[in-house]
């Protein structure tokens, strides 16, 4: 039968652990709030203070917040919408450089609670921001548009929008002359328009990725600063014979992949591109993205079987890497200038 540990033993591990913990909170601050960040944001606001003293006036100055749902352990609306908003108010005003909302959204009672939390975090000066809201039963007429302020910042260097709406900003100029990097994912109201308008509005965009978005024709890029695009499982009305053209003449990455649901894919004025990835049979959901039992091609009745094309215009000689994965009908033009 196992002794028990003795007194002597027991004082002598709480003893280590103290000690542990005095070391941790000798440590500079710039140290611990680098540890902090690694942790969830719920563990590193309310939990790590039972570590070290040190830990709960420094979890203030935290440099990332991710609020995820499966990383909160309470499921309650107020509770949840309690504890985004304490954390956003507490948190230093200098320190804040990225913020993820991964959060459901309820569309009669979360609208202004979003607006605010957006507001709270562009006042903390973030460079990077995600908004991913997710509804058990998608509708695409009851999603979230995004506020006119978030189309008028110029701090944010990266942007990643997924399942929201940009009705407003058909109204307005967008103003994002800081952005580098923009992902749009399952946004169903875009147009080329829209698209060109966003394009105008990010003069030094270098990375532009949209996946599983609807609306898009043509995507004519005249900016220098574009270097890598990313077409992902895209649609533009279900309709048969559509045909997505892309210029870009400074591109130097393409990719297009996923179930893109277009008859032709026509690529010109493509003098910069350096490598390009077609692949017409990849998973559509193999991004990882949880689509919480969403459908967002149901719309698709016709039963249509798409004619994958896809033509190369121009000086196509320049690709020094090209990927072609599933079955597609190529058709090469290469045209030397002299």
């Amino acid at each position: 039968m196992a002794s028990r540990p003795s007194k002597a033993m027991k004082i002598e591990n709480t003893s280590r652990q103290v000690s542990t913990c005095d070391q941790l909170s000798k440590l500079p601050d710039s140290i611990i709030i680098h540890i902090l960040s690694f942790l969830p944001t719920f563990d590193a606001v309310y939990r790590a203070g039972f570590v070290s003293k040190r830990f709960v006036s420094l979890r203030l100055s935290l440099p990332s917040l991710v609020f995820r749902n499966k990383d909160i352990p309470f499921r309650q609306e107020d509770k949840l919408s309690r504890y985004i908003n304490d954390v956003l108010v507490s948190q230093h005003r200098d320190n804040l450089r990225r913020c993820c909302f991964h959060i459901p959204y309820h569309p009669r009672d979360d609208h202004e609670l979003i607006d605010t939390w957006i507001k709270l975090t562009l006042d903390r000066k973030v460079k990077e921001l995600e908004i991913s809201l997710v509804r058990s039963n998608f509708r695409r007429y009851y999603l979230y548009c995004l506020p006119r302020f978030l189309f008028r910042n110029e701090i944010l260097t990266s942007l990643s929008l997924s399942r929201v709406g940009f009705k407003v900003a058909k109204e307005m100029q967008i103003n994002w002359k800081s952005l580098k990097s923009l992902s749009m994912k399952r946004i169903t109201d875009l147009n080329d328009d829209m698209l060109g308008k966003i394009l105008i509005g990010c003069p030094i965009l270098e990375l532009l990725e949209l996946k599983s978005c609807e609306g898009i024709h043509k995507l004519d890029v005249v900016s220098q600063c574009l270097k890598e695009l990313v077409i992902y499982d895209c649609v533009s009305s279900y309709k048969r014979g559509e045909i997505l053209r892309v210029s870009a003449p400074s591109l130097r990455v393409l990719v297009i992949s996923g179930s893109n649901h277009y008859n032709e894919c026509t690529l010109e004025n493509l003098s910069s591109l350096v490598e390009a990835t077609i692949d017409s049979d990849s998973d559509s959901d193999s991004d990882g993205d949880d689509n919480n039992g969403e459908d967002e091609n149901e719309d698709d009745e016709d039963g249509y079987e798409y004619d994958d094309g896809i033509d190369f215009f121009g000086s196509v000689q320049h690709v020094k890497k090209l990927t072609l994965l599933g079955t597609w009908n190529l058709h090469v033009s290469i045209y030397y200038f002299m």
